[in-house]
């Protein structure tokens, strides 16, 4: 055992630990990452309704931004269309009678996959005055609208997605007074905005394409400091990181995706709000489909990495994000469709495989491994097991036929082997436990690291670890774990290990399974 281990397992450290680390821990039991779909496809409320049963059935995502087009009455009789996605900024208050068939019809929708849908904001017309106190009376009124839309009809939340594609809208220049009133003004908007929102969706979640990320030197990082001013403890961000998201390509990327929202953003805002900001504001990691299936060869380019399996990139990638995202990832795209019946290209289609590659990496402990993927088989075993313990342990351990028991261990003893693989992977580890009849009070764990050639253990962060309660229960119980190697490992280095036994009390594990996802 690694010395460094042995230290972190002393008498003091162990007793901390147990209760942080104690959990039975199987496929049912982990947090369940969603994936949403943000594309040029995404539907309007009558699409959606007469074609529900066909999407959830054909699209491999948990959620959808819902575009709302509803009717006004444009004079002489006549009705018009009305967008409120593009609708939001503008000088005009949008009306609920505009929108009432829409609301009635997605009420009447009876969702099975698609749980976690957003109805769609954008920042247009942008023709408002930031000083004009009557313009941004209606903007927060429509924001208002879109939340209360979205609370009624039981959706998560809205979607804001702050691009300037109407004109010049967050940039300083954009009005003459000095630039002091114009960062005081934008600060009170965002209170304006904020109020207006969460009054009418006080524990929505705000989706927000790039928040801080791509905001940081305009008008916008003074809104928000606004907006976090009056924003409850009910509400929660997802920062979008769009463009860095778009071209991430390594575990090390989604780590800085996270690093830059838990750490690096902070320094824009008004230091009373990092608490806030910690607490309420996580990553929620994009991908551009376009550009990792090379339909957009510019975007592609800039990744500046060879692709050779465009669908291996994206379950690796996709690995990556939901394993490190608190709760959503989320896919852009302009090309193509995850359904029938759109202008856009079904995805499915143009890519045989891409719904199955999503599926998998969404619920990876349900891979399954047989004796052929296993790298733990006897069959594809090319190195051997070890029994280690630390000097008081006094345990006693037997390895034969697959099958692996300690006994009396009162420190730390494991089964340890050391398995060459690849850098830059994904590896399932999974074994199954059984404890002895009687009284049990040790813990068994299933533990991986990984290891840089002749360096010994290390990426200490990324190491992975799952206990079993002693109160789990008679039985054959799993264990199982995902663990993500690094560009420079070398070795995954997995234990079979008890703690703290009683005299006398037996942990017996059986089926040991590792295969690259």
């Amino acid at each position: 055992m690694n010395r460094i281990l042995q230290s972190l397992l002393s008498k003091k450290i162990v007793g901390l630990l147990l209760f942080a680390l104690l959990v039975t821990v199987n496929a049912a039991e982990q947090p369940r990452k969603k994936i949403l779909d943000l594309a040029w496809g995404s539907p309007t409320v009558e699409f959606l309704a007469a074609n529900l049963e066909q999407m959830e059935k054909e699209a491999p995502v948990d959620g959808l931004m819902i575009r709302w087009i509803g009717e006004m009455d444009a004079g002489n009789g006549k009705k018009k269309s009305i967008n409120l996605t593009h609708c939001m900024n503008s000088k005009v208050r949008m009306k609920r009678e505009y929108f009432e068939k829409q609301i009635k019809l997605y009420k009447s929708l009876k969702f099975k996959r698609f749980t976690d849908n957003f109805l769609h904001t954008v920042v247009m017309p942008a023709d408002q005055d930031w000083f004009n106190d009557q313009d941004w009376a209606n903007i927060c009124a429509n924001y208002a609208l879109a939340a209360s839309i979205a609370k009624e009809c039981g959706m998560q939340g809205i979607i804001f997605d702050p691009e300037e594609y109407a004109g010049k809208f967050w940039q300083y220049g954009t009005f003459d007074r000095p630039l002091k009133e114009g960062i005081a003004i934008a600060r009170k908007r965002g209170q304006e905005w904020g109020r207006a929102i969460f009054g009418a969706y006080p524990n929505m979640k705000l989706f927000v394409l790039f928040w801080i990320a791509g905001n940081q030197d305009n008008m916008a990082i003074h809104f928000i400091n606004g907006v976090y001013d009056v924003m409850p403890a009910t509400v929660r961000v997802y920062e979008g990181h769009e463009t860095f998201g778009y071209l991430a390509h390594s575990f090390r990327n989604y780590d800085e995706i996270h690093a830059d929202n838990d750490r690096n953003f902070l320094k824009y805002l008004d230091p009373v709000h990092h608490q806030k900001h910690r607490n309420q504001t996580v990553a929620a990691p994009a991908f551009y489909l376009d550009s990792i299936l090379n339909v957009n060869k510019k975007w592609h380019k800039m990744f500046r990495v060879k692709i050779e399996n465009p669908l291996h990139f994206l379950k690796r990638n996709l690995l990556y994000a939901l394993d490190t995202s608190s709760e959503y990832a989320w896919f852009y795209s302009e090309k193509g469709c995850f359904w029938n019946g759109t202008k856009y290209a079904y995805w499915e289609k143009q890519f045989p495989g891409i719904v199955d590659v999503i599926r998998r990496a969404k619920n990876p402990l349900e891979e399954k491994i047989t004796n052929n993927t296993n790298m733990l088989s006897p069959e594809n075993l090319k190195v051997q097991w070890k029994y280690q313990q630390t000097p008081k342990a006094k345990g006693v351990a037997t390895m034969k036929d697959g099958i692996f028991t300690i006994t009396g261990c009162r420190e730390n003893g494991n089964h340890t082997i050391l398995l060459p693989v690849k850098p830059n992977r994904t590896y399932l580890v999974r074994v199954e436990v059984q404890l002895g009849k009687g009284k049990n009070i040790g813990y068994p764990y299933l533990y991986a690291y990984l290891n840089h050639a002749n360096k010994g253990w290390t990426d200490i962060p990324r190491s992975q670890k799952r206990y079993l309660s002693p109160e789990s229960g008679d039985g054959w119980k799993t264990l199982e774990l995902i663990i993500h190697s690094s560009d420079k490992t070398a070795y995954l280095a997995i234990e079979l290990g008890a703690l703290k036994q009683g005299v006398g009390e037996t942990v017996t594990f059986r089926n040991p399974q590792c295969k690259e996802l």
